[in-house]
């Protein structure tokens, strides 16, 4: 442990040391690796140790994988903080923690520690400053292209103290990897993210996030949360382990540590438009963030006139709940628990329709509960749902009446009188009874049947059926009643083709498919959908103004066209809102008229071919954490050869069989080769003429040591196209 810390203290001196002869700062670079997931730091700290075969790996930005690591120890995190600020239909989150690398092993030949990780976000989200503060000083981050061909290298740059890129995309999530290095072990660390999230569902947004500073080891016990909103933006409700909480204004909470929590947005829209305009300037456009579900309104215009009433059934239900020494429920019992909740959601969804529902309960030797034709929003419909909705587990367990002394007819073998018999009929004639006269509605049951059915004898003919059910259509799918023989319910209701609705069958009464027309002054957009969806949302560009109106066509089975709806969305307009335009650019399903190049650089955002990083030289002295800038390349940018293509920059050095071999890229030619030791003295300035052999340079390490200990030295290289610094440990 104590040679750690002394390798790291040597590491930290030549940070502060500049070489007496040329002046040039002395660059260092060590390594403690984190591993993080969802940037939980899961966090292992990882050293550059010798490999197996006896030659000595040594460190570059862009040589990390020739190193041989191991695991040294943990980092603790201390403290963490999550500010939440709303802006119409984003977030912006600025979340703050302290972390302490705490070593567990020590090694002698330490040359960089790091520490590493992944932060996970919400699909589209994206990450807009990362600031690095240790005991001193503050850095911040910039965008940069990535290290590989065709991008390139600012040469003045000392190593980077960290980088945060793009390390995959999924259906929900957009991973980051993150690499904050150069650490001294024991010290405290405060890092920063400011990240955007953009409500990706319909216009009731539901924000599930995570707290980025999460690992196994070491955790605060409490959070501190604050929430700021717009004073024209919906409310919020905090939703911790299912406990909700009404976010006022500027308010600040002390939230018990927990990996994950949600946000839900109280707003009455429907349809939502986020708009902002730039007129002038690189973000030139009107930026819309969309989201929607399809409103009721729609439904209603789309949709036929039907009268749909449940024929529900249930036999035997003294079957449903065994009694011993403890009651539980059978298969029949939780199919009756399954189909409550069926039923229910089906007319929920044909209510939002505004057709009228009804239902009629037959209980095997009971009276049939029956609940009249309603519509959505009246008390008949309240009533009927609410039923539907306390048949649970816990209500069959708690009613007596099915268990096994509930009481039969006295006489159930009469023909005239059989209970399923006459329950059937009785059934059929209550629910002809709840459909209106009106001409040009649909009239439709549903019949859903549960529990046993023993000695059926099919004694119900198909005559007395069609006087009863001919004039409307019947879906009896696996319906099973005592003396019914469901073929002859088919046969004798009205024959028309019946398509899925939740589950059940039913007669073409609404659509089977739309398309969605967005449109602008510029163009208009169309978006297939399904009827079933419940949530859509696009960001788009446009020189266009959006309309705030959307079309919506149907369509049935068949693809033909059904009938067309039209709705107005709710429009919150915010100012030059930066945010939105970030969130645009961005977004891998962003929208625009027109083809623009290069989106990352012109914006400012990470992608797979720019990341974040942070360097010494960008020190932070603005607490309002704002975005970060694009690098304006000072140094060696792109390197042409003699066709005039980019080829890659890279400087290569490493250390075998006691060799040093150096190569600069584009043929480059070395200048000027110092070495120093770790204390800043300068061992050597050799003269790199005699050491090149073709392309590459080999140093033997007798050049280097006159002594016979081992040492970690520091390589400065000056090409005539650049500037390179490099440790390299050696041994004799």
């Amino acid at each position: 442990m104590d040679s750690i810390r002394e390798s790291d203290a040597l590491c930290q001196t030549v940070r502060r040391t500049k070489c007496q002869k040329c002046g040039c700062k002395l660059n260092t670079g060590g390594k403690m690796r984190y591993k993080f997931t969802s940037f939980h730091w899961l966090i292992a700290i990882l050293v550059m140790v010798n490999s197996s075969n006896g030659s000595y790996h040594i460190q570059g930005i862009l040589d990390d994988y020739y190193n041989s690591n191991s695991k040294v120890g943990n980092v603790a995190v201390k403290s963490v903080s999550i500010s939440i600020q709303s802006h119409g239909s984003y977030l912006d989150i600025i979340e703050q923690a302290i972390i302490n690398p705490h070593p567990q092993l020590s090694r002698n030949d330490v040359i960089d520690y790091w520490v590493e990780g992944s932060v996970s976000l919400p699909k589209n989200a994206t990450i807009v400053q990362f600031t690095l503060t240790d005991s001193s000083e503050t850095f911040s981050s910039r965008i940069f292209p990535v290290y590989k061909e065709n991008y390139p290298i600012d040469s003045t740059l000392e190593d980077p103290l960290a980088i945060i890129s793009i390390k995959g995309v999924n259906k929900t999530k957009t991973n980051y990897r993150v690499k904050i290095r150069k650490i001294t072990l024991g010290g405290n660390y405060k890092i920063a993210f400011r990240y955007l999230v953009p409500n990706s569902g319909n216009a009731k947004a539901v924000y599930d996030l995570q707290v980025i500073a999460d690992n196994s080891y070491s955790l605060p016990k409490i959070i501190e949360f604050n929430f700021k909103r717009e004073d024209d933006g919906p409310s919020y409700i905090l939703n911790l382990d299912s406990l909700n909480f009404q976010l006022n204004n500027n308010q600040s909470l002390q939230i018990p540590y927990k990996g994950d929590f949600r946000l839900l947005a109280v707003d009455d829209a429907v349809s939502k438009q986020h708009l902002t305009t730039f007129e002038e300037g690189t973000y030139k456009g009107r930026y819309l963030l969309f989201n929607t579900s399809i409103p009721d309104s729609v439904f209603i215009q789309l949709c036929k006139p039907i009268e749909l009433v449940y024929l529900w059934r249930w036999n035997e239900p003294n079957c449903y709940v065994k009694k011993d020494n403890y009651s539980w429920l059978t298969r029949y019992g939780r199919d009756a628990v399954e189909q409550a909740e069926a039923i229910n959601s089906m007319i929920m969804s044909v209510a939002s329709t505004g057709n009228d529902l009804g239902l009629v309960h037959s209980i095997q030797y009971k009276e049939p509960k029956v609940f009249p034709l309603c519509k959505k929003g009246s008390g008949s419909f309240n009533e009927l749902t609410n039923y539907l909705a306390q048949i649970n587990e816990e209500y069959l367990l708690n009613s007596g009446y099915y268990y096994e002394d509930m009481i039969k007819p006295t006489n159930p073998g009469d023909t005239l009188r059989d209970s399923s018999r006459y329950e059937f009929l009785n059934s059929i004639n209550l629910v002809k009874g709840l459909y209106s006269n009106g001409a040009g509605i649909m009239k439709h049951l549903i019949i859903v049947t549960c529990g046993p059915v023993k000695n059926s004898r099919d004694i119900i003919t198909l005559e007395e059926l069609e006087s009863l059910i001919s004039d409307i259509t019947v879906s009896c799918e696996k319906s099973f009643w005592r003396d019914v023989n469901f073929t002859y319910v088919k046969n004798a209701s009205l024959d028309k083709e019946l398509i899925s609705m939740s589950g059940f069958k039913v007669p073409q009464f609404r659509p089977s498919s739309l398309i969605l027309q967005i449109s602008n002054t510029e163009k208009t957009y169309s978006f297939p959908l399904s009827v079933d969806q419940n949530s859509f949302s696009i960001i788009a560009k446009s020189e266009g103004t959006w309309s705030p109106k959307l079309t919506w066509y149907g369509f049935d089975k068949s693809g033909a066209p059904f009938d067309t709806a039209h709705s107005v969305a709710t429009v919150y307009q915010s100012e030059k809102d930066t945010g939105l335009v970030k969130l645009w650019a961005a977004s891998s399903e962003r929208i625009s008229e027109k083809f623009e190049d290069n989106i990352e650089a012109q914006y400012g955002v990470i992608s797979n071919n720019y990341d974040m990083r942070v360097y010494p030289s960008f020190s932070w002295n603005d607490t309002s954490m704002g975005y970060a800038s694009v690098h304006d390349f000072a140094g060696v940018t792109n390197i042409f050869n003699n066709k005039a293509e980019l080829r890659r920059p890279g400087f290569y050095c490493v250390v075998k069989n006691r060799v040093i071999q150096i190569s600069l890229p584009d043929k480059d030619e070395i200048k000027c080769l110092k070495i120093f030791s770790l204390d800043g003295k300068q061992i050597a300035e050799l003269d790199p003429s005699s050491f090149k052999k073709g392309s590459i340079y080999l140093i033997p390490l007798k050049e280097i040591l006159s002594c016979k200990k081992s040492a970690m030295v520091l390589l400065i290289v000056e090409g005539k196209k650049g500037r390179w610094t490099q440790k390299v440990w050696i041994r004799n």
